[in-house]
């Protein structure tokens, strides 16, 4: 469930991404528009700048956000879902502690990663943008898409590929949090099979010891029982 699951998120990053070039072209559209009407000439370059990297650096943060609370929230949730399972039998999971994976995150996606990649981006926005004409915003508005187009597929590529690995290190940490109840449960097993080993050996010492042979039987059937409890 968490694979399939998380390969859905990788959609997830790609209609977030389209949805974040779009507001980014309305932004420049209207501040163009305004601009020409009102001052009579197009954005100057520190305008441009602060729209495009702060709506960018924004919205991939906001992004990231998202997906690493639906990707946390599908692992407690099976955690979750496990531990109702097996809470009546002897496997338990005493505690969940939040995958948030906050570290992991901050790490990869820092803050180069949300600025440094933008300003080719920028320079080539300011370009036309700076030649614009009130009269001629309807040419200048598929460049500006295909700009934009053309860098959210590459921010969605050096995503994903981040995503992986980040998904990755949150499904060892997820399979490592239900290998700790069952280390558990093995040492009781262990250690139950040592104690009947020695109850034999006892046995074998002692055959006409009544008792014991009735202690060693009922232990058997325990271990037997609880073998078989787990093995289905």
């Amino acid at each position: 469930q968490i694979t399939h699951y998380m390969a859905s998120l990788e959609s997830f990053i790609q209609s977030s991404l389209l949805k974040l070039q779009g507001i980014i072209k309305n932004r420049l559209i209207d501040e163009l528009k305004y601009t020409l009407q009102q001052e009579k000439h197009s954005p100057d370059s520190h305008q441009l700048k602060n729209i495009v990297i702060t709506a960018l650096k924004d919205g991939i943060i906001d992004i990231l956000r998202d997906y690493r609370y639906k990707s946390s929230q599908k692992m407690e949730a099976l955690l979750q879902l496990i531990m109702n399972k097996y809470q009546k039998e002897r496997l338990t999971i005493d505690s969940i502690a939040p995958i948030d994976g906050s570290t992991l995150f901050n790490e990869n996606f820092n803050a180069h990663f949300l600025t440094s990649s933008h300003e080719e981006l920028f320079k080539e926005l300011n370009t036309h943008i700076s030649k614009a004409k009130l009269s001629k915003l309807d040419l200048i508005t598929p460049q500006i898409e295909q700009l934009l187009h053309k860098h959210i597929q590459t921010l969605h590529s050096k995503i994903t590929q981040k995503a992986q690995t980040l998904t990755q290190a949150l499904l060892e940490e997820f399979f490592e949090m239900l290998t700790k109840p069952l280390q558990k449960i093995q040492q009781e097993l262990d250690a139950q099979e040592q104690l009947i080993l020695q109850q034999i050996q006892h046995l074998h010492a002692n055959t006409k010891d009544e008792n014991q042979s009735v202690l060693l039987h009922q232990q058997l059937k325990q271990f037997e029982a609880l073998l078989q409890r787990f093995a289905s």
